[in-house]
């Protein structure tokens, strides 16, 4: 039985906690600011009312001890959880992961003052609030592609084995994409967080401790809203594809959402009230597990008592760690210097056959750029010969201003028509997309010195694992439709390419 030791001192003060408090905000305050500025706007309002959610029946429900005691599991959750917030801040960059670390540090600390039994059941109360930071927002914008990429060659396997003739992946992408009329494809994302929030707040109402059955109950539903989304795109593209009923397919394509939704998220509560039922009719012939008196409750064996004259070095010790411990972090921790780069512009030298004519940035990518340190993207209009394009490139640092282009153009009202990787040869690899019919052409890339990538995961993993350089993400929309071997798209392409190169190669290296 983990054993709690009085925090010693800490009971003469008027506000026992307040240095373990006074820790954490110093220690997440960037990661804290950056929570409530980023709640506080207002396609953001519904997750604070997941918030409350998450707090206000844990507040009220937890016995709030006027002594905290040092127990093992809620000190390491509370110093881990800063150390890791602090950490990610230095070495990642990533706000959001730094929030959660700051959500995890204080569940530690609370953890101190109610009892182990208490503390256990709130972790549903933590999971939602985790859940409620914009997690959705950040995993639609990185991994959204890449499942609907999967999603798509898993409905092309399904209808090969059913004897339907064969559909390529990109063209099931474009399908669904069409079908839907949506600003971003479904990607089955945004049904598994709604999902886990229902979940977790029928596990937090009912205080149901976050265990294994909880976890089984989110592999279920995860696995059944996957298969549900595979079996609607199925539907949808054998409608569109095969028996030509697009009009049949627009008709279905949302009932066919919600009731995989509802079936996947209905079982799921299913499996986790039967774990609700179990686990109380355990705690009813065991007595309960936070001490609390009951007619069943076993009586707790006593501590022995420490021998006369012991210092109890053990007792001050996991104390000054405690509370030394974030205030060494804190001084150690000292704001990242803005790299000089960061905001500088990136000119581009394209040669004297391409007419440069600079655009506006719209006031949403301003804003967008400027908020998440992409200061230096610039827009302008080519002209080369017949062809006319428009160029947007962002150069940065940190990887937070580049983003999949494919949602900016289907955000601006795009269709896409076909969507594939291709390498144009010469270190050049994009990702090349018909638009609206065949009316345009997209291409985009992310480019660093020596360095040339489509994928937004391996820029990341840069960013996370190598040194500090400079990227630039580079997006082109032509005015026609060509296909990728097109030798005036490519030499196009290929003049950008050695211009932003050229460009890097001129800086200073960190």
């Amino acid at each position: 039985m983990e054993r709690a030791v009085p925090l010693l001192g800490l009971e003469r003060l008027r506000a026992p906690g307040l240095p373990l408090v006074a820790a954490w905000l110093l220690g997440l305050g960037p990661a804290l600011l950056w929570s409530a500025r980023t709640l506080a706007r207002p396609e953001h309002h519904p997750n604070l009312l997941v918030f409350a959610l998450a707090l206000l029946p844990g507040l009220r429900r937890l016995p709030w001890r006027v002594q905290p005691h040092l127990r093992a599991a809620p000190a390491a959750t509370a110093v881990g959880g800063l150390t890791a917030g602090v950490l990610l801040q230095r070495a990642v960059d990533i706000h959001l992961l730094s929030a959660a670390a700051a959500f995890v540090a204080l569940y530690g600390i609370l953890g101190l003052f109610v009892s182990p039994g208490r503390w256990r059941r709130a972790r549903p109360g933590l999971l939602l609030a985790l859940a409620a930071l914009p997690i959705f927002e950040q995993a639609h914008h990185y991994a959204g592609f890449a499942l609907r990429v999967l999603t798509a060659r898993v409905v092309a396997q399904l209808l090969s084995a059913v004897g339907l003739s064969p559909v390529a992946s990109e063209t099931i992408l474009v399908l669904e994409r069409g079908v839907a009329h949506v600003e971003a494809a479904c990607s089955g994302l945004k049904s598994v967080w709604a999902g886990s929030l229902l979940l977790l707040a029928v596990a937090h109402v009912r205080a149901q401790p976050a265990g294994l059955r909880l976890a089984a109950a989110f592999g279920l539903q995860a696995s059944l809203l996957f298969l549900g989304n595979v079996v609607r795109i199925a539907v949808l593209v054998a409608l569109v594809h095969h028996f030509q009923l697009p009009e049949a397919a627009e008709l279905v394509h949302q009932p066919l959402g919600v009731l995989s939704f509802v079936a996947a998220a209905g079982l799921a509560v299913l499996v986790l009230e039967r774990s609700v039922h179990a686990s109380r009719a355990r705690s009813r012939r065991t007595g309960p597990e936070d001490g609390s008196p009951g007619h069943h409750a076993r009586p707790r064996p006593t501590t022995p008592a420490r021998p006369p004259g012991r210092t109890p070095i053990m007792g001050l010790t996991p104390t000054l760690v405690l509370i030394a411990l974030p205030g060494l972090a804190w001084a150690l921790y000292a704001p990242r210097p803005d790299d000089p780069r960061a905001a500088l512009p990136l000119p581009l030298d394209l040669g004297p056959g391409v007419t440069v004519t600079p655009l506006e940035l719209s006031h949403a990518e301003r804003e967008l750029f400027l908020r998440h340190g992409g200061a230096g993207a610039a827009k302008a209009r080519l002209q080369t010969g017949e062809l006319t394009a428009e160029v947007l490139w962002v150069p940065a640092v940190s990887f937070r201003p580049h983003h999949p282009p494919e949602l900016c153009l289907a955000g601006a009202g795009h269709r896409f028509d076909h969507l594939v990787p291709a390498d144009l040869g010469l270190g050049l690899e994009i990702r090349h997309a018909i638009l609206d019919g065949g009316r345009l052409t997209a291409a985009h890339w992310l480019q660093a010195r020596g360095t040339t990538t489509p994928e937004l995961m391996e820029r990341i993993r840069d960013h996370v694992l190598g040194p500090r350089r400079r990227w630039v993400l580079v997006s082109v929309l032509v005015d026609r439709a060509l296909p990728p071997d097109d030798p005036r798209l490519k030499a196009l392409l290929f003049t950008l390419h050695r211009a932003v190169e050229t460009a890097l190669a001129s800086e200073p290296q960190s």
